[in-house]
């Protein structure tokens, strides 16, 4: 698998979002390697008003033209794996309200898939934007094996949302390591790399344990977030802010300057200040 590089034509309309002007959209005739950017104040607030101009994309250190731009609320597709291992018994109850919480929080025209894992995944990859559909399969998660196939079950929901478009968003609540996968954990380290999907953790402690650190790197790296839930912790609110970071992200598109099936670097830079920004870290410059 590799990133989505979208091909696109020219194009240039003003659009209304959530109330709010959305900036117009602009793509040149050529393969595009999207990027979705979390903008955020020093108060952690999102900030929505930015224009293309006040971004900047470096790949391997050098400036890209921006050739698309998109503000305003967007839609995900996203997979949604719980932790149904037995060490996760404490904070079962977090972690499946949880999973409640982000069907509560899907948009319209978002698609979702949910499933659970322990010592083996038990997930149906089927998108729906039924949020009925998507509550029953919530209900209907229990505990499972002693084992927790981690890494198999980022694999599974990486699968899932491959062939979507848009963003695209793997969700795992966990509380430990993996120590059941067939895959391993350098395996999905690339295989989520090439991929181009988002990686937003819920972990959570338990007498075992932490979840794998890798978790937390693998989200900085694809531009998702982490999230350690604490028994005290609000998970409606939780949730919430969440979905909204997912929904209120920029895209910006750029030309690849070959497709050479290498990884490159890349970073955002914003010209605002006290305006932070995140967003993946490297593309595979392969064509789909």
């Amino acid at each position: 698998m590799t990133f989505h590089i979208v091909r696109s034509c020219v194009c240039a309309t003003g659009l209304l979002a959530a109330g709010a002007f959305q900036e117009p959209r602009f793509t040149s005739a050529t393969d595009v390697v999207p990027l979705y950017v979390t903008a955020t104040s020093g108060q952690g607030r999102f900030v929505t008003d930015l224009a293309a101009r006040d971004f900047t994309v470096l790949e391997d250190g050098k400036a890209r033209p921006i050739s698309q731009f998109e503000s305003g609320v967007q839609t995900v597709a996203i997979s949604v794996l719980v932790d149904e291992s037995p060490s996760a018994v404490d904070a079962r109850s977090r972690t499946e309200s949880a999973a409640r919480e982000v069907v509560r929080n899907l948009r319209t025209g978002d698609l979702a898939a949910i499933g659970a894992f322990s010592q083996s995944v038990s997930f149906s990859p089927t998108l729906t934007g039924d949020s009925e559909e998507l509550l029953k399969r919530v209900h209907a998660l229990g505990p499972g094996a002693a084992g927790t196939a981690l890494w198999d079950a980022l694999d599974a929901g990486i699968t899932a949302v491959d062939k979507a478009s848009g963003r695209r968003v793997v969700m795992v609540l966990t509380d430990g390591d993996d120590n059941s996968s067939f895959r391993n954990a350098a395996q999905l380290r690339e295989q989520i790399i090439r991929s181009g999907v988002m990686l937003y953790v819920i972990g959570v402690a338990s007498s075992d344990g932490r979840p794998n650190p890798l978790l937390r790197e693998l989200t900085r790296d694809t531009g998702g977030s982490y999230l350690e839930l604490k028994p005290k912790d609000n998970v409606v609110k939780a949730i919430s802010q969440m979905m909204d970071e997912l929904h209120h992200q920029y895209l910006l598109g750029f030309s690849p300057t070959q497709l050479d099936g290498r990884v490159h670097k890349l970073a955002v830079r914003v010209s605002r200040k006290g305006v932070t920004v995140k967003s993946r870290t490297s593309y595979v410059a392969d064509r789909r």
